[in-house]
């Protein structure tokens, strides 16, 4: 594997003040290519998450920003997830057991051209609002179909995941 910043089972907080994580995968031509992949450990900031990946260009897994089994929190501050990828591949990937939740007046924000999410995913801004939006201009977004070449497709399953008071999609 070639990952940018692998966490696993380790607990990142702050108390006081923001957490932000930035990786770019490599170029491993036999396995994963993940710029940031987070799982299993807790994150969480009093004042904001933010969380940017690049994806490699491994031939078999490229991934931006992958999530699994991790919940990321902040008490009171927005959490950004942020992917980008070679074409054809995935930005962003909330897969099992992940949860995103903001505290206070926090905000979340996913934005990438690619994003699946996994229907054990939860997405909770309470009252406020959750963003998704694509990173690239000129990027079609629909509801129904899974992402496919240029369009970022979001589906019922995965709208499902999340909880606010407002859902704003694309810009």
């Amino acid at each position: 594997a070639s990952y940018g910043v692998s966490q696993s089972s380790t607990v990142i907080s702050s108390t006081s003040g923001a957490v932000d994580i930035t990786g770019q995968g490599g170029t491993s031509t036999n396995s994963k290519s993940w710029g940031v992949n987070l799982a299993y450990g807790p994150i969480s900031a009093s004042t904001g998450v933010t969380i940017m990946g690049t994806a490699g260009t491994a031939a078999v897994s490229s991934t931006g920003t992958r999530i699994s089994g991790e919940t990321i929190s902040t008490t009171n501050g927005d959490l950004a997830v942020t992917g980008i990828m070679p074409a054809g591949k995935t930005a962003i990937q909330l897969a099992a057991n992940a949860k995103l939740q903001t505290g206070g007046a926090g905000d979340i924000a996913l934005i990438g051209d690619a994003i699946e999410i996994d229907g054990s995913t939860t997405i909770d801004a309470g009252a406020n609002t959750v963003f998704l939006t694509t990173i690239t201009a000129g990027t079609n977004i629909e509801f129904g179909p899974a992402d496919f070449s240029g369009t970022l497709g979001l589906t019922d399953a995965e709208l499902d995941t999340v909880i606010a008071g407002t859902v704003q999609v694309g810009n």
